[in-house]
């Protein structure tokens, strides 16, 4: 050590009160992990705690660390993480020297880089610096990469509290469209089964355009390289972001800066055939003294998955494409500039274009040109999010930030005969967003426990949805609605370990409150309150309710009414060959926003005496009315159950048969001409506020790292979900259970796994299940098995050596190691896939090899 060090070091021994001993680490042991429960206090004291419980010193001049706080330290980490995480935007840096740690001001360069990465992005709150009190998922890009994945769309897949359904690649023919569909290529979320568009997702807290027709984001845009982790708050929180966060709200959230440059690649196939993949991505960045840029690029393809390919599929679906070809390209850019003293201008920006293709025949021959038909989508988005962000002084901050979105969610569907185009349909769901929001937030005031914290804020918000087709039955949807919107949040500590209070460790209060006001559609307001209390450092008890809602989408309201004329026997007992009946179905603009009731309560354990280990257990209840949906379920029985009477008018007028008529897409199934003289009913199954959903149910997290000396540390971490979920669609149906049959989440899903890590590398394996499925389109009712899988990867990282060998990563995986097959159900057509899509993929075993290079 050198003397200037040492003085240094015998003086903050004297000034901290810090024993002063020597201290060498095994280069080979890998480091200690402590458990933390620090709440905002002045800086050089959470950095005395934090020496003190790893028998460390610390050298600092007393004069950099005067008035600065630190930021609420809660959770596991090394000594390593847990020092960096308290100096994270402080503009101080840290030098490591044996048993010492020397925090001095930083240079100019690193200055920046650490105001830049200090704004932390939370999920679940406007209030910077603090946690969501409501149950969180989350994965990092390092967690991702270890388990062998390397794309958002992959990533999602394995959250237990996610449902494959929704908008995602190989949902095919025959599912339902309210349960899933792929139109326009892209991945969406879909927490709990409870729809894409009930589920909020954000680019670094910036809502994105809608995608499709069921107002889901496109999350496989997104670059892997340029991004730090994926959050997913799995409760409702309309009080905070609005419209859509009934089921929870995910935000994948950027690296905050990268100097330097990374390229990788991946090469991966199905080892029964196809699925092969390529995947390229590029990310570069540099930072000065004032700001930083990062670009990255991402470029994938894929070779379908053909039914021939499948020994459980050749026979039951030939000719079909089981999973569809892609082919994606994105770019994002991401970057920050101080114009002036404490005022810094923002830029997200990404851009991206995709295609897939996939085939299906019709008869058992299995060619489709013959008799079949092929389905091409593609699109492209685009979203620029500029923000100017200001510090009036330390405690707060405030930020004008707008938004313009746009997505093109094209199709194209042919259909064949005889090796001819038989009808064509070309046509896009467009959608374009626009939004300008203001906030604040900062310290109100100081209580014994702490700061009184509190966010405010407001904004207009724009959506616009052109969708038309352009071939086969015309259509044109030209439509917009606006938003404005209020909000509000306070966060109030009641309790603070610093306090020392018997048996009260922690207590905090969280309130928060939303008014949106969408004209023509209707206002909501919805509160939101939040609850912890720690009795000691080993246990939190969590608990929140909220209200929360969905505004119906531009395509539920606008699509234009079709109406059929149809002979009566086809919809119930009892009707004659001569009666007929008008069917109409599609959108209502006087839809009403979707509305939510929901609740959660959660323990967490972090027990000091087994270190590094916790687990969380959370009860979820949502109670969700006012869906929207088409009230008759089965049409086949419209006139002849009583339950679906109060939406069919018998005899109708020759008035009412005229405006039912007026303005829809007409069609004639009879085989003779229309004579509004002849319709006996008028069956009314466009889309209305009269469903009920009630889910709840359970989810457990848990994880451990274990040190093992020499050997490394091995990390086990788990995550498991039980979803109970029943539907009333109107008051006169009975109820229907949907957890647990086919296209719906099974009730229980699950990972778990383990990672080892000694030195640069990590061997990882996770073993994945979902329950079984009950099929009830059928008599009897069939089941479908559950389905286990494990998971397999290997990495190392070359930290010396040749240029071009150095900083180089070496990944190698196998999904689905011993290539279990998806369970098969009873499909009615052949080109249905003989499996449920929403649940279960036909890739098998997957291997792939993965290189990273820092350059």
């Amino acid at each position: 050590m050198h003397i200037r060090h040492l003085i240094l070091a015998t003086a903050a021994a004297i000034a901290f009160g810090l024993p002063f001993c020597s201290y060498a680490q095994d280069a080979s042991r890998p480091p200690d992990r402590h458990t933390y429960d620090l709440s905002g206090q002045p800086l050089g004291e959470a950095l005395r705690s934090v020496a003190r419980v790893n028998d460390r010193q610390l050298v600092a001049d007393p004069s950099i660390l005067a008035g600065r706080k630190a930021p609420y330290l809660k959770g596991e980490y090394t000594f390593d993480e847990a020092i960096r995480f308290l100096l994270n935007g402080s503009g101080l840096e840290v030098e490591f020297l044996g048993s010492t740690i020397i925090i001095r001001s930083a240079s100019p360069l690193k200055s920046a880089i650490a105001q830049q990465d200090g704004d932390i992005e939370v999920t679940g709150s406007r209030i910077r610096g603090t946690q969501s009190i409501s149950p969180m998922v989350k994965l990092t890009a390092d967690e991702m990469r270890q388990g062998g994945i390397t794309t958002l769309a992959d990533a999602i897949r394995t959250i237990p509290q996610n449902f494959n359904g929704g908008q995602n690649p190989g949902i095919g023919l025959g599912v339902p469209e309210s349960r899933g569909s792929y139109i326009g290529g892209g991945t969406g979320l879909n927490l709990r089964g409870l729809g894409s568009d009930a589920t909020l997702t954000l680019l670094n807290g910036h809502r994105l355009a809608y995608s499709g027709l069921q107002q889901s984001v496109d999350i496989s845009a997104i670059p892997f390289m340029a991004i730090d982790r994926i959050e997913v708050m799995t409760d409702g929180a309309s009080a905070i972001y609005g419209s859509d966060a009934v089921a929870g709200v995910a935000n994948v959230v950027l690296r905050k800066s990268y100097e330097g440059i990374m390229t990788s690649g991946k090469w991966s196939a199905s080892t029964a055939g196809g699925n092969e993949r390529q995947q390229y991505g590029a990310l570069a960045g540099h930072v000065w003294s004032s700001g930083n840029v990062m670009l990255a690029m991402d470029w994938q393809k894929a070779t379908p998955i053909l039914a021939r390919q499948r020994s459980y599929a050749s026979e039951r679906a030939p000719g079909l494409v089981l999973s569809p070809s892609l082919r994606n390209l994105s770019f994002l850019i991401n970057a920050r500039q101080e114009i002036i003293d404490n005022v810094e201008v923002r830029l997200d920006g990404i851009y991206s274009e995709r295609s897939s293709l996939m085939r299906y025949a019709t008869t058992s021959d299995g060619d489709y040109r013959a008799y079949g038909g092929e389905l091409e989508n593609g699109g492209s988005s685009l979203s620029i999010a500029p923000s100017i962000l200001i510090r009036p002084s330390s405690d707060w901050q405030i930020e004008l930030s707008t938004l313009y979105s746009k997505d093109r969610a094209k199709y194209r569907t042919a259909s064949f005969a005889l090796g001819e185009i038989d009808s064509l349909t070309i046509g896009c769901y467009c959608n374009e967003a626009w939004s300008s929001d203001l906030q604040a937030n900062g310290t109100l005031f100081e209580l014994p426990a702490g700061s009184v914290q509190a966010a405010i804020g407001g904004g207009y918000r724009n959506s616009y949805l052109h969708g038309y087709r352009t071939a086969g039955a015309p259509r044109t949807i030209k439509a917009s609605q606006d938003n404005y919107y209020a909000f509000s949040e306070i966060r109030i500590p009641l309790a603070s370990p610093e306090q020392g209070m018997p048996w009260l460790h922690r207590a905090e209060l969280n309130a928060a409150g939303r008014y949106e006001n969408y004209p023509g559609t209707g206002d909501v307001f919805t509160p939101k309150i939040s609850a912890l209390l720690a009795p000691n450092p080993d246990i939190d008890f969590k608990a929140s309710w909220g209200r929360s809602f969905r505004a119906p989408t531009l395509y539920m309201r606008y699509n234009a009414p079709a109406v059929a004329f149809m002979p009566a026997l086809y919809y119930g007992a009892g009707a004659t060959s001569n009666e007929y009946i008008l069917l109409v179905s599609g959108g209502n603009p006087d839809l009403k926003p979707e509305r939510a009731t929901s609740w959660t309560a959660s323990i967490a354990l972090h027990p000091s005496w087994l270190e590094n280990a916790r687990i969380e257990v959370s009860y979820f209840n949502v109670a969700y009315r006012d869906r929207i949906a088409q009230p008759i379920t089965l049409t086949r029985q419209a006139l002849s159950d009583p339950a679906y009477a109060d939406f069919v008018t018998r005899n109708p007028s020759l008035a009412a048969v005229t405006a039912a008529v007026e303005g829809s897409v007409f069609s004639n199934g009879t085989g003779r001409p229309y004579d509004p003289e002849l319709v006996s009913a008028i069956i009314y199954n466009a889309n209305r506020n009269v469903s009920r959903q009630n889910i709840k149910g359970v989810d457990i997290q848990a994880e451990y790292t274990v040190s093992l000396a020499s050997w490394g540390s091995l990390r086990l971490s788990g995550n498991a979900s039980y979803l109970d979920s029943d539907q009333r669609v109107s008051a006169l149906q009975q109820k229907q259970d949907l957890s647990g049959y086919i296209f719906n989440p099974p009730h229980f899903q699950g990972r778990g796994g383990a990672s080892w890590s000694i030195d640069e590398s990590t061997i990882a394996a996770f073993v994945n299940h979902a329950g079984g499925l009950k099929d009830s389109r059928v008599t009897p009712i069939t089941r479908i098995s559950a389905m286990t899988t494990i998971d397999l990867s290997a990495s190392t990282r070359i930290v010396s050596g040749p240029a071009p060998l150095r900083n180089l990563e070496l990944m190698l995986s196998a999904q689905n190691l011993f290539n279990q097959h998806p369970p098969l159900r009873r499909n009615t057509a052949v080109y249905e896939q003989p499996y449920d899509p929403t649940n279960a993929s036909p890739a098998g075993r997957v291997i792939s090899l993965s290189l990273r290079k820092e350059w």
